[in-house]
């Protein structure tokens, strides 16, 4: 492989990575930005056990 070869590899190479960072880059700046959160989503979950149902289903076993 001579030099000339090696040239047009390595410029291949450096050229094609170049594009795909502009590309990435206008992806990033085209896509749409995901909304803030709602508050009503971030409040934490309250939940209640009814005991009696365990006891309910020990009896039955």
């Amino acid at each position: 492989m001579n030099q000339k070869e090696l040239f047009i590899i390595s410029l291949t190479i450096f050229l094609t990575v170049i594009i795909w960072i502009i590309a990435d880059l206008n992806h990033l700046s085209h896509t749409e930005q995901l909304p803030k959160n709602d508050p009503r989503f971030a409040r934490p979950i309250t939940a209640t056990i009814d005991t009696e149902i365990f006891n309910q289903l020990e009896a039955k076993n």
